[in-house]
């Protein structure tokens, strides 16, 4: 998307409300750093990474949430 289209939609109120949501997403479950990537399993969110990880590293830890979610299922 380009400037024009990025600031007409952040200062949407939806915009707004989606941003609250995930910042106290993310509280809520400690993230203190950046990067931190996590996946959203329906609403459940599992923490792969905090800061920089190699791949066979990040690639197990996605291997791993997606067994947890279907357990728990």
């Amino acid at each position: 998307m380009d400037a024009a289209e990025f600031e007409r939609r952040l200062v949407l109120p939806e915009t707004a409300t989606a941003t609250r949501q995930e910042f106290a997403a993310v509280e809520r479950i400690d993230v203190q750093g950046f990067p931190t990537t996590i996946l959203r399993v329906g609403q459940q969110g599992y923490v792969l990474a905090r800061g920089f990880q190699p791949y066979e590293a990040f690639s197990k830890a996605v291997r791993q949430a997606l067994q947890q979610a279907a357990e728990e299922q």
